[in-house]
């Protein structure tokens, strides 16, 4: 396979697997705003930020 191709394709793995974790860290702070009986004193998460 091409170096720079090879190079491309690892490059853009670690920008997607940032994004997943991001998007994983957003999913779980919206779980948590909308649970109803999760304590409010859990995390100081405003769901007006999301």
């Amino acid at each position: 396979m091409d170096p720079e191709l090879l190079k491309r394709i690892t490059a853009r793995r670690a920008e997607l697997d940032e994004l997943e974790e991001r998007l994983a860290a957003r999913l779980i702070t919206s779980a948590v705003c909308r649970c109803p009986r999760a304590p409010s004193t859990t995390s100081p998460i405003y769901c007006d930020a999301i």
